[in-house]
């Protein structure tokens, strides 16, 4: 049984509605999945997507990181973390903050 993330939740920070929609969108396009990226919510899980196996979240894990520039560390590819929208989301952007700037 998978654990309920949604309670667990609601005293995240809310991350932009820019990098959840962008996450949204990388999902549907890299899984294929016959959704619009819209009708996901934020607690939307990778749980509630049946079907998807190890090989899918990796390629959920390499869209991510392509789309955002961010290196996800092996610790955290767990479905708990990477199935959590919202989550995922604010470790994205602090990532991004946090990041060096090059130029």
């Amino acid at each position: 049984m998978a654990p309920d993330l949604t309670s667990a939740n609601r005293d995240l920070p809310s991350a932009p509605r820019s990098t959840i929609d962008r996450i949204r969108r990388v999902l549907v396009d890299a899984l294929g999945l016959n959704v619009e990226h819209e009708q996901l919510t934020d607690e939307t899980t990778l749980n509630d997507l049946a079907g998807l196996d190890s090989v899918a979240v990796l390629e959920f894990v390499v869209a991510l990181e392509d789309e955002f520039g961010v290196e996800l560390p092996p610790e955290l590819l767990t479905l708990g973390f990477l199935g959590d929208l919202r989550r995922l989301a604010s470790y994205i952007d602090a990532r991004i903050v946090a990041a060096p700037r090059s130029g």
